[in-house]
């Protein structure tokens, strides 16, 4: 799931659980990428892991870890095991650090090289963008119904109807940016926010329920 599709499910489900729009319209993943990155370190796990999960590593070495997906198995295996162990009541990142691992006494700390890294000075622990991978066409379209599927209607985003259009316009979509726009005639030449339809467009045939990412300008009421 992209980052800005990331952003709009977390903000459907905080909206569902009666957090206004206004408190849930600033809050995105970027937040949820440096937490994990926060757990994981207090809970021990090695440098190296978290600088695959946070995307913290060398430019030279990044196009190698694009093409080479399952580098990132391992460390993703052990934010799950982590995630667990909180959700276990095994492990509390927010206790003191002595509290982290509250376990009986005579079981085993379930904390991993802990205290081997300075957190002061790990990189790691910083959140910064991170890159996508680029997806085909196909993948796109499957990730696309996937999220329509999972994610269902969010009526954060602006919507057809709400234009308020004498009739029912065409709807195209950006092959590189997956931006949706609104054709601003019947010989679909332009979109409403000006651009000049190309081929580097396609006609969308079914209107998606999950309406995102989509031009501000095109979707824009008059």
């Amino acid at each position: 799931m992209t980052a800005a599709s990331g952003g709009d499910w977390l903000r459907k489900i905080l909206h569902a659980h009666n957090f206004s729009r206004e408190q849930v319209d600033r809050i995105g993943t970027h937040s949820c990428k440096a937490t994990c990155l926060s757990w994981l370190a207090k809970a021990g796990v090695d440098l190296a892991s978290r600088r695959l999960l946070g995307y913290h590593v060398d430019p030279a070495t990044k196009t190698c870890l694009v093409y080479s997906r399952d580098a990132v198995s391992g460390p993703l295996r052990e934010l799950d095991r982590i995630i667990g162990l909180i959700h276990n009541l095994e492990f509390d990142p927010d206790s003191t650090r002595s509290g982290y691992f509250n376990v009986p006494v005579g079981e085993p700390d379930r904390a991993q090289n802990f205290g081997d890294d300075n957190e002061a000075d790990d990189p790691a622990s910083d959140s910064e963008d991170s890159e996508d991978e680029e997806l085909s066409e196909g993948e796109h379209q499957a990730f696309e119904s996937a999220v329509d599927e999972i994610v269902g209607e969010w009526n954060e985003h602006s919507t057809v109807e709400g234009l308020m259009l004498e009739q029912e316009p065409s709807l195209f979509q950006n092959k590189n940016t997956r931006y949706f726009h609104v054709c601003a005639d019947e010989a679909e030449m332009h979109f409403r926010c000006g651009r000049e339809i190309t081929a580097s467009y396609t006609k969308v045939s079914s209107r998606p329920k999950f309406f995102s990412p989509q031009c501000r300008t095109c979707f824009k009421r008059d």
